[in-house]
């Protein structure tokens, strides 16, 4: 019976093997006459075995029309490319566009010959900016040591005074209140007759201090209505108020117009070195040929001056 067995099972699989073989014969020979469109439809039907290897062989298969067509179209695209490329060059024109941008400032610089100062170099290619306006500081105006100096106040109530010495003339000394230079009065001498051993005027009350080492000047204004001779002094003197030393100018011929008469004095000079303080005085001059004749002459003084001159 064991034997029985075995036999039937060789035979079994003998025709199993025969079922088989004619089934695959059967296949083939359907692929074969379905031609190779069949050939693509077999990989499909088995792929369990072997899914892998089948998918990946059509996928290649169909993905080398599609490349071929993209090198044939990629290639005219790659032409334009390096064509497209050369936009580089239009980064060029970029600063030649800026270049003009900057001449747009010129504008202001067509104002330079008034009020503005060019900045590079004025062609167009810099800027303007404003010309500094330099003020000059002010000198600083002289120091007037006398007061009153246009004698819009009384001669003798002022903290310069001046008081009148007729010397040994008919002369009178007064403060004119209707005539003046500088507003509506000064001082004036009158003569009728002149005599000999001075000269008529008006003088400091009190002496002016003097520093050592400077130069002062002393000026005044004259005016006459009858053509009378003119002469300012300064009479310097030591701590002690002994005299030392006089200056004055010429005697001038003063017209009814206003002329200034001025004088300079030092106390740098050997005779002055020792002068501290000076007296000044306004003057009226004859000549000798009018001594002890009647004369009929006057004299206007204002605006005077003492001081050191800056310089």
């Amino acid at each position: 019976m064991i034997n029985l067995s075995r036999r039937a099972a060789a035979v079994i699989a003998v025709l199993l093997s025969l079922v088989l073989v004619l089934t695959l014969a059967l296949s083939a020979t359907a692929l074969a006459m379905r031609g190779p469109a069949a050939e693509s439809a077999v990989p499909t039907a088995t792929p369990e075995p072997a899914t892998g290897t089948p998918t990946a062989t059509p996928e290649p298969a169909t993905a080398t029309p599609s490349v071929t067509p993209e090198p044939a179209t990629g290639t005219p695209s790659a032409t334009p490319e390096p064509a497209t490329a050369t936009p580089s060059a239009t980064a060029t024109p970029e600063p030649a566009t800026d270049t003009p941008s900057a001449t747009a400032t010129p504008e202001p610089a067509t104002d330079t010959p008034v009020t503005f100062q060019c900045r590079l170099d004025c062609h167009g290619q810099g800027t303007a900016s404003p010309t500094p306006s330099i003020t000059p500081s002010p000198t600083p105006a002289p120091v007037n040591l006398l007061g009153n100096a246009s004698f819009e106040q009384p001669p003798n109530i002022t903290e310069t005074r001046w008081t009148f010495d007729p010397v040994t003339s008919a002369a009178e000394g007064d403060w004119s209140e209707t005539f003046g230079k500088t507003g509506t009065h000064a001082l004036f001498i009158e003569s009728r007759i002149f005599r000999q051993g001075g000269l008529p005027g008006w003088n400091t009350a009190a002496p002016i201090a003097i520093e050592s080492g400077k130069t002062y000047t002393f000026s005044a204004w004259a005016s006459s209505p009858d053509g009378a001779k003119a002469s300012i002094s300064v009479d310097m003197y030591d701590a002690k108020d002994r005299f030392l030393v006089g200056y004055s100018t010429p005697c001038l011929t003063v017209s009814q117009g206003w002329e200034q008469l001025s004088v300079e004095v030092s106390n740098q000079k050997p005779i002055a070195a020792r002068a501290t303080q000076v007296r000044l005085g306004l003057k009226q001059c004859f000549s000798t040929a009018d001594a002890n004749k009647p004369v009929s002459s006057s004299v206007f003084y204002d605006d005077v001056f003492f001081g050191v001159m800056q310089q």
